[in-house]
């Protein structure tokens, strides 16, 4: 395991360091999640594939790792940079879904009521 810096808010931050924070927050969900999925699967192969690929293509410089959930249904790219620990590397499973799909199944898993769909 590699040595990681995490993010700690001070007032005296710019804005940009302050979102870099926001998405160094969610990368450590996505990946908490991730991992307490592969560590809980019963033995065996698991219904689910749960872990990390590299994301081929352009427009993602800097940011060409995907931490992907539940077969794909849920992907996050994370900077190429990020500690990914002991998550596996996996094929890429991406189910085509859009950023907008992917809130709205957030919300629902969670038992969220999207104000926009009413």
């Amino acid at each position: 395991m590699s040595p990681m810096k995490p993010y700690v808010w001070s007032p005296n931050q710019t804005l940009d360091e302050q979102k870099n924070g926001a998405y160094w927050e969610r990368n450590m969900l996505a990946l908490m999640l991730a991992t307490v999925l592969i560590t809980t699967a019963p033995n065996g192969s698991p219904a689910e594939v749960n872990g990390w690929y590299r994301h081929e293509g352009d427009g993602f410089d800097g940011w060409s790792r995907i931490i992907s959930l539940w077969n794909g249904r849920y992907t996050f790219h994370v900077p190429d940079d990020f500690d990914l620990g002991i998550l596996p590397e996996i094929t890429p499973n991406w189910d085509g879904h859009s950023t907008s799909e992917k809130r709205n199944r957030v919300m629902d898993l969670c038992g969220c009521k999207n104000v926009e769909n009413n």
